[in-house]
């Protein structure tokens, strides 16, 4: 018998990932709700088969009308940057969606949440800080929920932890770790776990999962892709997080404070668990080996 998923939002890396991911079960039919249609993971959704519905996320019966009779509903919510009240807009939209999953007694919600830098240390990584109040609300109001902790991305690496090109192929890694070890995976991955999860309710229901697919330093990852992208060479930039935030991107005090945040507080994120649930998790250096041809587009 066939089930239903509805992703919220699909136009978002994690969640494109785990729509496409998802539509790959032919005993799922998988929507998506999207807020902006001209995001690039819109195309790629419909491509592999997924129902691509758009929603402001702002009229609560509105999303529980597209969430009637679904089995289960993943959400992950945006912080735009260049928004400068985008906390409180991501939060109203975080509660926005719980609200119509309550409203619609969806059986299974898996959010995608993060530790609360603020309550914990006093940092204020905002990013961080809304998903962890919508967490919160979200136990409040007692959904049937998991809840998943994801760490950066390898993909990061193309767009907002990007490399700097110094010239002559050579590339800078601007992240500001020092000689600690830093915990990314794949999105593809997260789409393969948030898919495991929703296959077996009954063992993750009301839990929080912190996955991960390696741990290494900054000069751990740039030796491999040194490596594999030879001759073009990476090397990291030693600098702190009061120099990061100094970098002029509208999210650059923000990642600031969430890598003083990592320094500071242990993340619980879990390697061997995760392998664990999803064997095939990627390394960071399989990631690299399997994109070689992309990353050689990016990084000529």
């Amino acid at each position: 018998m066939s089930k239903s998923i509805t992703i919220v939002r699909g136009d978002t890396d994690i969640g494109g990932a785990v729509a496409c991911n998802l539509a790959k079960n032919p005993n799922l039919k998988v929507k998506a709700i999207v807020v902006d249609t001209s995001a690039p993971e819109v195309q790629s959704m419909k491509s592999c088969n997924v129902e691509v519905v758009q929603n402001s996320l702002k009229d609560v019966n509105a999303i529980k009308d597209l969430l009637s009779g679904t089995d289960g509903c993943f959400i992950v919510t945006k912080s735009d940057f260049k928004n400068p009240q985008f906390v409180e807009d991501e939060i109203e939209q975080g509660q926005n969606i719980a609200d119509a999953c309550a409203a619609a007694k969806v059986p299974h919600v898996v959010f995608n949440t993060q530790l609360h830098p603020f309550k914990i240390t006093g940092i204020s990584a905002r990013h961080l800080v809304a998903k962890a109040e919508i967490e919160g609300y979200i136990r409040q109001i007692g959904l049937p929920v998991t809840f998943i902790l994801v760490p950066c991305l390898y993909e990061d690496y193309l767009n907002i932890l990007k490399p700097f090109d110094m010239g002559r192929g050579l590339h800078e890694i601007v992240i500001p770790m020092g000689v600690t070890p830093f915990n990314m995976m794949s999105v593809e991955d997260v789409g393969d776990i948030v898919g495991i999860i929703f296959s077996n309710k009954t063992a993750f229901l009301e839990k929080t999962l912190s996955v991960c697919g390696d741990k290494l330093t900054v000069r751990e990852m740039a030796a491999y892709l040194s490596r594999h992208l030879a001759p073009t060479q990476f090397k990291e930039k030693q600098l702190t997080a009061y120099q990061y935030a100094q970098l002029g991107q509208p999210w650059s005090q923000d990642y600031a404070n969430m890598f003083d945040f990592i320094l500071r507080v242990d993340q619980r994120y879990n390697l061997q668990e995760t392998r664990k649930i999803c064997p095939k998790t990627q390394t960071f250096e399989e990631w690299v080996k399997s994109n070689v041809g992309k990353l050689k587009q990016i990084f000529p």
